[in-house]
């Protein structure tokens, strides 16, 4: 009798360390960060610009983990956007101007399966595009008007990029069993790792010229959102890809050493800091750190990391609910810097914390997204 409830101790203790109890407070708080996004601005007042795109994504990957309600809510919003903005002529012609194209996966078949969407446009883009001479896209692509007024990056690859179209290319790559979006997608984590990623401590530097060959920063300076843009995706591609695929092992490489350069990495009240080494710049970032925290819970949901990578996303997650502010209509996210381009430290340090961010809300909602499906229902 003794024994068994010894085990039964040691079980109970097992689950309460493991983090994966989810409050009744920290799902209200999710709920209401959802209303306040959706009630904050209408839909049809978002740009079609990839800090809304973020935030669109991560509603189209929590909405299933929700109420009917807010489900329904976040389908009427996502396909008002995306009707607005059909009726608009767009030129997709750099990575920016791509990851919109996310949130359409989530209004289903018959509206991707239409050639008459900015959505067929995004896609041809990614098919058609002009691959550098490492094998990716340029961040600024190689014909766009932004290409030609910031000619001090043209000839260059940003950590962005993974996100803003290497993430659709691998959805889109998948669901309509296209190989050249799947490979385009599944060859990038390498090539960047080959030119950003720093050996010591599995960070990334924001960007590469390949034209002239040095990295922007020059230093070792690592920017942590750029860092999470890249985390989520790698965690995406694991997730998604086949398991049998040549590229596996390596992505599982790269993503590894990047979260546990993570965790070693010094902390300010649990969350991570906008620049590294610390010291550089101690403001804490709530979107790279909620970035951060969805690889860690994702990479331990699917076996790829341990029980510790899951509790220190759960403590991460704890952290930033703090940095929620109520409003009228739910709570925002605070603490989240705003959009930064690569650069010496001065480029990152200059940048203040947004009021109301989109893309900080899209990094709160997919972290949130494997908090509800890690915690128990």
């Amino acid at each position: 009798m003794m024994k068994l409830l010894f085990a039964m101790t040691l079980i109970l203790s097992f689950l309460n360390a493991s983090g994966r109890e989810i409050s009744t407070s920290d799902r209200q708080s999710i709920s209401e960060v959802v209303d306040h996004f959706i009630l904050n601005k209408d839909a049809k007042r978002l740009d079609w610009n990839w800090e809304e795109a973020i935030g669109l994504h991560g509603l189209s990957q929590l909405s299933p983990l929700l109420s009917p309600s807010q489900q329904k809510n976040i389908f009427t919003y996502i396909e008002k956007y995306h009707n607005h903005w059909d009726k608009k002529n767009l030129d997709i012609s750099w990575a920016d101007e791509c990851p919109s194209a996310l949130s359409a996966l989530h209004l289903g078949p018959e509206y991707y399966e239409n050639s008459e969407t900015n959505f067929s446009d995004v896609i041809k883009y990614l098919k058609n595009a002009s691959l550098n001479d490492i094998g990716a896209i340029d961040h600024l692509g190689d014909n766009s008007f932004i290409s030609r007024i910031f000619a001090p990056y043209k000839n260059s690859v940003w950590l962005d990029s993974l996100m803003m179209w290497g993430n659709l290319s691998l959805r889109t790559g998948l669901l309509f069993n296209d190989q050249q979006l799947i490979d385009l997608a599944l060859n990038q984590p390498e090539i960047f790792s080959n030119y950003m990623q720093d050996d010591q401590t599995g960070m990334f530097i924001h960007s590469y010229n390949y034209g002239k060959d040095y990295t922007y920063p020059r230093q070792r300076l690592f920017w942590t959102r750029g860092n999470g843009w890249v985390v989520a995706t790698l965690a995406d591609f694991l997730e998604l890809m086949p398991k049998n695929d040549h590229r596996y092992a390596k992505i599982k490489e790269i993503f590894v050493k990047l979260v546990n350069g993570f965790l070693k990495a010094e902390r300010k009240r649990s969350l991570w800091v906008n620049l590294y080494p610390y010291g550089k710049d101690r403001r804490v970032d709530t979107s790279g750190s909620a970035l951060i925290a969805y690889g860690l819970l994702k990479g331990a949901r699917i076996g790829v990391l341990s029980r510790m990578h899951e509790k220190a996303g759960l403590e991460v997650f704890k952290s930033i609910n703090k940095h929620l502010k109520k409003t009228k209509h739910g709570k925002r996210l605070t603490r989240v810097i705003g959009p930064t381009s690569p650069g010496p430290k001065l480029f990152y340090l200059i940048i203040p914390y947004q009021r109301n961010s989109y893309y900080g809300h899209g990094a709160y909602f997919l972290m949130a997204s494997e908090i509800l499906r890690n915690g128990k229902k």
